[in-house]
């Protein structure tokens, strides 16, 4: 009875049934009966995800699977030529084959019969992963996406055979070709490219595209870990660019030049240590940006000119955003050079922050820069980001024990106030965190919402910041305070 039941289901059916169950149950089925072999074969995707196998008999049986699934060697093989998904995620360690070659044999066979769309690979562990000899090359092919960890091999093929990709995301590799920027330029339709965590030969990477839109280069090296880096992006359809180096340690920093022409730029994300940035165009479309630049120790020491050019091109390039999430570091950093542009279309601002008494005199020149600001977010740095910046690469803090109170924020003559309408502060519920709430409650009269978020220091202290917060007077009549933990 429950054969007929579940046999007799739609397919539609019988697959989101399948797609709740993992790799292993799902071969498990395969073997109940034809009839399910079958349904579980004709599967238009394949989810293999195996994070561990108990023992060697297990990891034989998936193997059996994949060579079922990839060559379809039963029946009409017309019949079961549905599949257009294929995601393989195994841990490779200590597996005693070359599973790399098998699972890419595999896949050269299914994209031949099923022209396969979208292919992900997750291999951890794996030492190298060779796409030579064109074994995926194939024209139906639009989404790769390759993972191996840290010390995996990717061996691509001198002639690119992914002309017709879409999107290709590597992360956790190295990629043993030289002249990649000029590999990834070949990809005439590529749309998104996500390199993270990527390992590459050469100390360039130039890319040039008229389709991309969105890139990611995040934590990239070289085989040279000492060597600075060279970016070059020309793409004149770019919407989103994410440039990332969070986990980077202080003084053992690779720098990165940035050259860019992306006139139709959107969003643009920001981080890291740099000792040169050159653009054209201005931005005009930019809208949202996240920033945390520091220039070299070695530019600041011996070049002060060539890291105010940095700061001042920097500058020109975010100054029409509506919506910013700026460091303190940085927000210091262009504030000491006088070189804070006027945020006239700002209206949302995030602020990370080591502590609202360090750098107060830069925050009150951010601030007096977004006259038409609706929206205020202030927060403590990501735990990341407090191991990637040099304290001593900023300029000197005002002292600990100045206060600064609700009154020393009136006497700035903010003209922010006037437009405010929602704040979130993560707060750890010192003096000076109480007095910048105390200003806005007074002074912001269009104020809709504020909302305090406790970090683990201020949780201990909830009940009394929220007895003193009721207290204070609020010139908005309209306003709601919501008290959360973050």
């Amino acid at each position: 009875m429950g054969d007929f039941l579940l046999s007799d289901l739609p397919e539609s059916i019988f697959y989101q049934i399948l797609s709740f169950l993992d790799t292993k149950d799902v071969i498990r089925v395969s073997t109940l009966s034809r009839r399910y072999r079958e349904l579980c074969f004709s599967l238009p995707f394949l989810n293999a995800v195996v994070k561990e196998f108990d023992d060697e008999d297990e990891f034989s049986r998936f193997i059996e699977f994949l060579n079922w699934f990839m060559a379809l060697d039963f029946g009409d093989g017309d019949d079961y030529s549905m599949i257009k998904e294929v995601k393989v995620d195994i841990c490779c360690k200590n597996l005693g084959i070359d599973i790399g070659h098998v699972i890419v044999s595999r896949l050269r066979e299914a994209i031949t019969r099923c022209n396969i769309e979208k292919i992900c690979l997750v291999l951890d562990g794996i030492d190298t992963l060779d796409l030579t000899n064109n074994v995926l090359g194939s024209e139906s092919l639009r989404e790769l996406e390759v993972k191996l960890g840290p010390d995996g091999d990717l061996i691509l093929p001198t002639i690119n055979p992914f002309r017709g990709l879409v999107s290709l995301t590597l992360k956790l590799l190295r990629v043993s070709i030289q002249s990649f920027g000029e590999w990834i330029s070949s990809c005439e339709k590529l749309k998104m490219l996500h390199l993270i965590g990527v390992v590459f030969m050469d100390k360039e990477l130039n890319i040039t595209s008229s389709s991309l839109e969105d890139l990611s280069i995040v934590n990239m090296k070289q085989y040279s870990v000492d060597e600075d880096f060279y970016i070059k992006v020309s793409a004149e359809r770019l919407k989103l660019l994410r440039i990332l180096w969070p986990n980077a340690n202080p003084g053992n920093t690779p720098m990165y030049s940035l050259t860019l022409h992306a006139p139709n730029l959107q969003k643009f994300s920001w981080d890291g240590n740099v000792f040169h940035y050159s653009f054209d165009g201005k931005f005009e479309s930019l809208l949202q940006s996240y920033i945390s630049l520091l220039p070299s120790p070695d530019v600041c020491k011996e070049h002060s000119a060539l890291s105010n050019e940095i700061f001042a091109k920097a500058a020109q390039t975010i100054c029409r955003v509506s919506s910013i999430c700026i460091t303190d570091h940085c927000v210091e950093e262009m504030s000491s050079r006088g070189l804070l542009p006027k945020f006239c279309n700002l209206r949302s601002l995030t602020l990370i922050r080591a502590g609202l008494c360090n750098n107060i005199t830069s925050t009150v020149d951010l601030l007096n820069s977004t006259p038409h600001l609706n929206a205020l977010k202030i927060g403590p740095k990501p735990y990341w980001l407090l191991y990637f910046i040099d304290s001593s690469s900023t300029s000197s803090q005002a002292p600990v024990e100045t206060c600064y109170n609700a009154e020393y924020w009136e006497s700035q003559n903010l003209e922010f106030v006037h437009s405010l309408q929602e704040v979130e502060m993560k707060i750890d519920g010192d003096q000076e965190e109480i007095e910048l709430i105390k200003f806005l409650l007074k002074k912001a009269k269009a104020l809709k919402k504020m909302t305090v978020r406790y970090t683990s220091e201020g949780i201990r202290k909830h009940a009394l910041i929220i007895a003193i917060v009721q207290r204070l007077k609020i010139a908005s009549s309209s306003i709601t305070i919501d008290f959360l933990p973050k």
